[in-house]
């Protein structure tokens, strides 16, 4: 370990959550401005270690946060909790990582490793009779329903990815990119959808869970209830959970502590699955990006003024050219197809 505290480079899987355990740990500590620069320089390193760090804080969370636990041999001496809390935490997060490894180690970061098929998981430490579901996937342009092994509905929008991991006592899922919608059936089992920073647990509802690509989660509540959790702790004055109702929304930034957040969503978004998505006084720009994420053919702001223009109505936003005709349309735009693949957006 460096001066400064920077875990080392390691590169099997267990070393690499260990790496992240310490991460956690020390980005949950006092000092943990002092490495934000290198922590964050550390995620950006790929895909695995934003994974890994993830799987800590699943880990942490669904462990009912075992770091909270007090050590009854530092009860009568708060000064000594104090110093040793960051230390006891990081012990607490390995100490539950080797407990759960079954559970990660059917989760992979790599979805390339995944099984074409279910199959059953080797006698590591997980529980008995857990599967592997194959992973569910999306490309670009495209939006499918699956139905799950337990019944229950899944539609993935464009470009998305969503792995499964269930056993007798739960259902668990992880949204590795894009959106996804969750019909879920009622059983004894809890539902659990886990996605960046967030983690969604429901019974017999519909919800969507979207994560976009600052790690940014917002889940979206249809019908029932669902309960959405940060997966670490909080800053002071945000809660650690929220209860939604139909028509609410929750979001999850990443970075620094993941701070939760509840709003009334501000545009319809419950047609998704059919291309068609309702928009109130949203910006032009964030039209054009929601488009431009379903199709090949990109939409480009040519007039950087046009792009705070508001933008009220019912689009199909997996048709590009007819979103731009509309857009034209609407604020009285001149469409230059000139370049292939995109339609550039002008103001008159």
């Amino acid at each position: 370990m460096s001066e400064k505290g920077t875990p080392p480079e390691r590169t099997s899987q267990g070393q690499l959550l260990e790496e992240a355990s310490t991460w956690f740990a020390r980005m949950r500590g006092p000092d943990a401005d002092l490495y934000q620069t290198e922590f964050d320089a550390w995620r950006k390193r790929g895909a695995l270690h934003m994974a890994a760090y993830n799987r800590i804080a699943e880990v942490f969370n669904l462990g009912k946060r075992l770091a909270d636990e007090p050590s009854s041999d530092l009860a009568d001496d708060k000064r000594a909790s104090n110093f040793l809390a960051p230390a006891s935490l990081l012990v607490a997060i390995v100490a539950a990582v080797l407990v759960w490894w079954g559970w990660i180690a059917i989760m992979p970061a790599d979805p390339k490793n995944l099984p074409e098929n279910s199959a059953k998981l080797a006698s590591n430490g997980a529980v008995a009779g857990a599967t592997l579901d194959k992973q569910f996937s999306t490309h670009l342009g495209e939006i499918r329903t699956f139905t799950l092994s337990d019944g229950s509905k899944l539609t993935l929008d464009t470009d998305s990815l969503v792995t499964t991991a269930y056993d007798s006592h739960a259902r668990r899922l992880r949204l590795e990119r894009g959106r996804a919608r969750f019909e879920v059936f009622h059983e004894h089992r809890s539902f659990v959808v886990l996605a960046g920073a967030a983690t969604v647990t429901a019974r017999g509802t519909i919800f969507d869970v979207w994560l976009n690509k600052t790690e940014n989660v917002m889940v979206h509540l249809l019908r029932g209830k669902v309960d959405v959790s940060a997966n670490t702790i909080q800053t002071k004055g945000f809660p650690y959970t929220l209860q939604l109702r139909p028509g609410q929304s929750a979001t999850v930034r990443s970075g620094g502590p993941h701070m939760l957040a509840m709003m009334q969503t501000v545009h319809t978004i419950s047609d998704w699955p059919t291309g068609l998505v309702d928009f109130n006084d949203t910006k032009l720009l964030d039209v054009v990006e929601m488009v431009n994420h379903h199709g090949s053919i990109k939409l480009v702001i040519g007039t950087p003024h046009i792009a705070n223009l508001k933008v009220s109505g019912t689009f199909r936003i997996n048709d590009p050219i007819l979103s731009a005709q509309r857009l034209a349309e609407i604020f009285d735009l001149k469409l230059d197809r000139s370049i292939p693949g995109e339609i550039l957006l002008l103001d008159l």
